[in-house]
């Protein structure tokens, strides 16, 4: 198998799960304790003949106990030593067909599966059956896809490879988005420009734009959704932004800003956009600041918070308070 094509690389499945506004981690099946794998919304298993018979005793009572599972694209029937084991196609009652993958060139090396509401969306050519659960991917009428509850939770097995394909690819983040909602998964954060990647960590939400052409869009975080006196987020080209949400720099908080804030030296902020030219920050506890390398060119004072739009040359700028 190649990793860097299916998995890791430019065309990987981490790559769709990335620019699809799924923040995720990676963690090792073997090592990690069940605790651990419920503690997620969601699992994705990238599947091959073989899987040890711990982990597919771990995915049986995963599923049993109430986690969600996505799993591609084939299901296991063989243990860590090549022996016959298949716990889990056995508890999911689904079969996937075996058909062997094919990695050399062909003139046309593509083909589609569609679902509900997506039409024909692009795969790479080795396509296995699905028997048994609830069938929602097909390909020219076999099905492909399929979902399953056992037990307290449930299970989406797919016979295919999903990818990322820059050309072609908002069939397959509409079909990611698809089986986050048969499963429940909602994110804790929404965007209007989908090419705006957001990944939350904690009080902060980093804001990215890594295809580098111009997005403009707002963004909901903590129910919060900025900028609130701008009409959009601006990011004009490749880079992150770190964004803050109820952020205490000493006695004043930040209760957010469309700038990355560098920290607070005495009564000055440093904040830094280098993605565009306009910032908005919402400040708690300051009745008026002054901006250093640049302006105000708009603001408002509402229960407490004092909201200003700061005009700047792309880069770092400061408040002083």
């Amino acid at each position: 198998m190649n990793l860097n094509e299916y998995i890791l690389g430019e065309r990987g499945l981490l790559t769709l799960l990335a620019m699809s506004n799924v923040p995720f981690d990676v963690i090792d099946l073997e090592e990690a304790s069940f605790d651990e794998m419920l503690s997620y919304d969601q699992l994705w298993v990238y599947s091959l003949d073989f899987l040890s018979r711990e982990v597919q005793d771990k995915l049986v009572e995963f599923v049993a106990k109430g986690g969600n599972l996505v799993i591609l694209p084939m299901l296991p029937y063989l243990d860590e030593n090549m022996k016959p084991y298949s716990a889990l196609v056995e508890f999911l009652g689904v079969e996937v067909e075996r058909v062997n993958a094919r990695d050399n060139p062909r003139l046309i090396q593509f083909t589609s599966v569609s679902s509900e509401g997506i039409d024909r969306m692009l795969v790479r050519n080795t396509v296995r059956e699905v028997r048994g659960g609830e069938p929602f991917v097909f390909h020219y009428g076999k099905p492909v896809g399929t979902f399953v509850r056992r037990g307290k939770g449930s299970a989406i097995v797919l016979g295919f490879r999903l990818q990322y394909y820059t050309s072609h690819h908002d069939l397959h983040r509409k079909f990611v988005d698809k089986l986050l909602a048969m499963q429940g998964v909602e994110r804790d954060f929404e965007v209007t420009d989908r090419d705006m990647i957001a990944i939350p960590r904690g009080n902060y939400l980093v804001l990215l734009n890594p295809r580098g052409h111009r997005v403009f869009g707002k963004v909901r975080y903590r129910d919060v959704e900025i900028p609130q006196l701008l009409d959009g987020i601006e990011m004009g080209k490749r880079g992150a932004l770190f964004l803050p949400f109820g952020v205490k720099a000493g006695d004043v908080e930040v209760v957010y800003s469309t700038a990355t804030l560098l920290g607070r030296d005495g009564d000055v902020l440093h904040l830094s956009n280098h993605l565009s030219g306009m910032s908005e920050v919402a400040l708690r506890n300051v009745d008026e600041v002054r901006v250093i390398s640049g302006k105000i060119v708009d603001e408002s004072l509402s229960d407490g918070v004092l909201t200003i739009v700061v005009e700047h040359r792309p880069g770092s700028f400061e408040l002083e308070f």
